[in-house]
């Protein structure tokens, strides 16, 4: 045997070492010497249990790009954050022990197209699947463990995203958690959610969405869903700015009883909704409260409310009736806007109590448009196309 032979011979004694000591779970650095491996080995035999997984080494990484299946062993209870960023893999099977996934572990994984989520899992972090852009769908939160903390836009950009389907270990939607899921068309929610983050489901493929548990909404839910045509949360108590922005096919929106204040642009850019009655307890309107609803005729606004921000309406040129049931004129806070922007004066009427003419027709904010004020014995119902 030469000296060359000998050599090789090392390397490959070193290699398969090297190979059985990281199959056991424990992490070798290829720039860690051989002199180092006894004690990886003594943390084998000691049994000290590998239950985490740190982010891969470069040459790892460069290894199991060319992988297509991923299967995390048994015992393992965390993955670190970026730990299988951006790799090759097309399909990922974790353990039943694992509890918490950090941030953005499977981000950019663009031909991820199937992952489990075992029922111990407690935590998914911030853009942990954000961009997997062949993912088709996700079933989580079930089981009887503790509550799943779902981090800020776990599924964000997740292209191929048809179905979600989730638990009842699961009580809110962060923000942008299915932001930009175009194709999202199926999305299954447990009793225990009540809560929709900002923008958590903004740019989706969903056509309606129809939930009696949720009580709050952040701004921008629902924000340019171009397919989104009826929304009923006939149980929700607040609802952030921009909710409805740019969803021009929403015909219906039914936000129920218990709403005390409409946000600033609470219905922006819309084709399809010709009438619309403010919930009967609402006591103050944000500006730019109904900006380009092209198809709006009829407005009805409750008698409770006691502020307007102006404008309450802008570029709503469609409006034939506006309807305010308040017996006092709702205060409208200075502003350099006009309570009506871009409405057409020539069609325009606001119906008030009659008692109320006057008050109406002196009010601030309203005095400037005090031809357009009639009494409602005069009211007509306007022809809704």
């Amino acid at each position: 045997m030469t000296i060359a032979d000998k050599l090789n011979a090392l390397i490959n004694i070193k290699t398969a070492i090297k190979d059985a000591i990281v199959a056991k779970g424990v992490a070798i650095a290829e720039s860690e010497p051989f002199s180092a491996y006894a004690e990886k080995i003594s943390s084998i035999s000691g049994g000290a249990p590998v239950t985490q997984l740190l982010e891969m080494d470069m040459q790892s990484y460069w290894l199991m790009r060319g992988q297509k299946k991923l299967t995390v062993p048994e015992g393992i209870i965390e993955i670190m954050s970026g730990c299988f960023r951006q790799m090759g893999i097309e399909e990922a099977v974790l353990p039943s022990t694992l509890v918490r996934l950090r941030g953005s572990v499977f981000n950019g994984c663009a031909k991820l197209t199937t992952i489990n989520f075992p029922d111990a899992l407690e935590l998914i972090g911030t853009t942990c699947f954000s961009s997997c852009s062949k993912l088709l769908s996700v079933s989580f939160g079930f089981g009887s463990g503790a509550q799943l903390e779902l981090s800020s836009s776990v599924f964000m950009a997740c292209g191929s995203l048809h179905t979600a389907i989730i638990g009842d270990r699961v009580i809110a939607l962060p923000y942008q958690c299915f932001s930009d899921c175009r194709e999202l068309k199926n999305l299954t929610l447990p009793n225990t959610l009540t809560t929709l983050g900002n923008s958590c489901l903004a740019s989706t493929g969903l056509s309606e969405f129809d939930n009696l548990n949720i009580e709050t909404m952040g701004n921008g839910v629902f924000a340019s869903s171009l397919k989104l045509v009826r929304v009923n949360v006939p149980n929700v108590k607040k609802i952030g700015n921009t909710c409805f922005n740019n969803c021009p096919l929403l015909e219906s929106i039914n936000i129920g009883e218990y709403v005390t204040e409409l946000p600033a642009n609470f219905l922006v850019t819309n084709y399809l909704i010709k009438q619309y009655v403010v919930p009967p307890l609402v006591e103050k309107t944000g500006s730019y409260c109904f900006t380009s609803v092209n198809g709006l005729v009829y407005l009805e606004l409750p008698a409770p409310l006691n502020s307007v921000t102006a404008p309450l309406l802008s570029n709503c040129t469609k409006v034939e009736a506006l309807v305010m049931r308040a017996v006092v004129p709702p205060t409208v806070p200075q502003s350099s806007m006009a309570l009506f922007v871009g409405h057409n004066a020539s069609l325009l009427k606001i119906y008030v109590p009659d008692e109320s003419l006057d008050a109406y027709k002196v009010a601030s904010g309203w005095s400037a448009f005090s031809s357009l004020i009639k009494p409602m014995s005069e009211f007509v119902m306007p022809v809704i196309p």
